[in-house]
């Protein structure tokens, strides 16, 4: 349960950081904030897939049903 927590936090954190430094990076030109912000994307987009890979092992994210709850559905075998 404590890796659930850590992975929500990182989620959260890397998309509330993403917003401000995409407005401060077009308003302030600079290499250093060109890479914090890729930086933060990365982790962003990365933590996005892994939530959504991990829990569509278990049940339908985002109402999508392709390729999904697939330990659910196949529990018998």
């Amino acid at each position: 349960m404590k890796n659930i927590k850590t992975a929500n936090v990182i989620l959260i954190l890397s998309g509330l950081l993403l917003i401000p430094l995409f407005f401060l990076r077009l308003h302030t030109p600079s290499s250093a904030l060109d890479a914090i912000f890729f930086l933060v994307q990365c982790v962003f987009i990365g933590s996005v897939a892994d939530w959504f890979a991990v829990t569509a092992l278990f049940r339908k994210p985002l109402g999508i049903s392709f390729h999904t709850e697939l330990i659910p559905r196949n529990r018998d075998k």
